[in-house]
């Protein structure tokens, strides 16, 4: 939830600036704002796994740790988990996303693996590019 609240407000951010600078916005524009804010977070979450990498290894055993004590599927438990809003950007909240995915697919926890490698380098080379896209004025085929 948290996160979907973080991908409207930024998507929102966009859209707004455009219709405050241009006076109109189309829906091609709107679509475009909200699917470059939900790979701008993803960014985020992948530039985590990287800085945080030895934090994502000792939290895949906690949240084995919990599935063998819960029974239940740690993505969900962390789904469900509750996350003061101002913590929400915090890097320890999101390599947790990491660290419970990582039950599904064990590339995320050793960063030897290929899987581990490519999501960190597309973290770092599509961030800058998200960002240009989100400016008001980036969208050449939206009426202004």
């Amino acid at each position: 939830m948290i996160g979907g609240t973080i991908v409207a407000a930024f998507a929102a951010l966009g859209v707004g600036a455009t219709y405050h600078l241009h006076g109109q916005v189309s829906v091609l524009y709107c679509v475009l704002s909200l699917l470059f804010a939900v790979n701008f977070l993803i960014c985020y979450w992948e530039i985590c796994l990287f800085r945080h990498r030895d934090y994502v290894e000792s939290r895949v055993g906690y949240w084995l740790e919990r599935n063998a004590e819960t029974g239940g599927s740690p993505v969900v438990d962390f789904l469900t988990t509750s996350v003061v809003l101002r913590k929400a950007l915090s890097p320890p909240i999101w390599v947790d996303v990491w660290a419970s995915y990582a039950r599904c697919d064990t590339s995320y926890a050793d960063r030897r693996a290929y899987g581990f490698n490519i999501d960190v380098a597309n973290g770092f080379l599509r961030r800058s590019r998200r960002w240009c896209c989100m400016r008001p004025s980036r969208f050449p085929c939206c009426p202004r």
